[in-house]
C-alpha cells in the first residue's frame, strides 16, 4: 500500500481470509437447512414417551445453533472486510503526513 514505506498490509490475503469465513458461514447454513427433521418418528421408536421431547427439544436447539454460528462467521468477515479499510484509510494518512514532514511544509502532529 505505501511505497517505500516499509510497512504494508496484503490486502489481498485479508481479502481470502474473509472469503474463507464467507465460505464456512455458507457451509453452516446448509448444515442449518439440512438439520430440518423431516420424518415424524413416533415416540416408540424414539425410546418412550419421555425421550421423545427431549429429542424434539435437541433438534430445535440444534438448528437454532447452527444459525447463529452461521451469522457470526458471516459478521466476523464483514468485521476483517471493515478493518482491513480502516487500516488502510489509516495508513493512507500516516504516508500523508510523513509526505508532508519530509516536505518540509507545515506539519503539526498535536494541531
Amino acid at each position: 500500500m505505501a511505497d517505500g514505506s516499509g510497512y504494508a498490509i496484503q490486502a489481498g490475503g485479508v481479502e481470502g481470509q474473509a472469503k474463507a469465513l464467507d465460505k464456512a458461514a455458507d457451509d453452516q447454513h446448509k448444515i442449518t437447512a439440512a438439520a430440518v427433521d423431516p420424518v415424524c418418528y413416533s415416540a416408540d421408536a424414539l425410546g418412550g414417551e419421555d425421550v421423545e421431547p427431549a429429542y424434539r427439544d435437541f433438534n430445535f436447539a440444534w438448528k437454532v445453533q447452527t444459525g447463529v454460528i452461521g451469522s457470526a462467521l458471516r459478521e466476523l468477515a464483514g468485521k476483517v472486510r471493515e478493518s482491513s479499510g480502516n487500516y488502510g484509510k489509516a495508513e493512507s494518512a500516516a504516508v500523508a503526513g510523513l509526505r508532508e514532514a519530509a516536505s518540509g511544509g507545515d506539519y503539526r502532529p498535536f494541531g
